[in-house]
C-alpha cells in the first residue's frame, strides 16, 4: 500500500475507491481490508470444493491403480496425488486463516484512513476480482466455481 491520505480527501460514502480529477484512485482502507477478506474467505470456500472433489476421486480408485501412479509419479520426480493434496489442504488454511486475519484488522482501522490504489488496481488482472475489490458498491466476489457449461470470456480457459 502506498500513502493513508487525509480524511478531508475522502471519497464519496458509497465508494470503495473514486478517481479525483488528477486520475488519484483512493479508497477507505477499511473497506478495502474488508474485501480482501472476503475474497479470501469465498476462495477458502472454492478450495474446499476442489479439496473434496479431489479426495473423493482419489479414495475411488482402486489400490493396485493408486500404486501404479505412485511409481510414475517416484520415477517421474513428482510429489504424488497424496502430497499434492496435503498442499492443498494446507493451502485451503492459509486461505481461511488469512480472510479472517483480515477480516480482524478491517474492524480495527479507522473508516477515514485513505490509501492510493491506482498502482496496486494494475496488479489484478482478474476483471472480477478487481470489481469485488475496487468498485462501488463492490460486486461479492463467487464463492462456488462457475458452471460447468460456462464459456468464459475472452481472457478465460474453460476445460471442462
Amino acid at each position: 500500500m502506498r500513502a493513508v491520505l487525509p480524511p478531508e480527501t475522502a471519497p464519496p460514502e458509497t465508494a470503495c475507491a473514486d478517481a479525483d480529477v488528477t486520475g488519484s484512485l483512493r479508497a477507505e482502507l477499511s473497506t478495502l481490508t474488508a474485501r480482501v477478506s472476503d475474497v479470501l474467505a469465498a476462495a477458502h470456500a472454492a478450495g474446499r470444493l476442489v479439496e473434496d472433489s479431489y479426495g473423493d476421486m482419489i479414495r475411488a480408485i482402486p489400490p493396485d491403480a493408486l500404486r501404479a501412479v505412485r511409481a510414475a509419479t517416484d520415477a517421474a520426480g513428482h510429489q504424488g496425488p497424496a502430497r499434492g493434496l496435503q498442499e492443498l489442504d494446507r493451502l485451503v488454511q492459509v486461505l481461511d486463516n488469512m480472510a479472517r486475519f483480515m477480516a480482524v484488522l478491517a474492524e480495527a482501522i479507522p473508516g477515514e484512513l485513505l490509501v492510493e490504489t491506482a498502482a496496486a488496481r494494475q496488479e489484478i488482472l482478474l476483471r472480477d476480482l478487481a470489481r469485488a475489490l475496487l468498485d462501488p458498491p463492490g460486486e461479492a466476489w463467487p464463492t462456488q466455481p462457475r458452471a460447468a457449461a460456462s464459456t468464459g470470456g475472452d481472457e478465460d480457459l474453460c476445460i471442462f
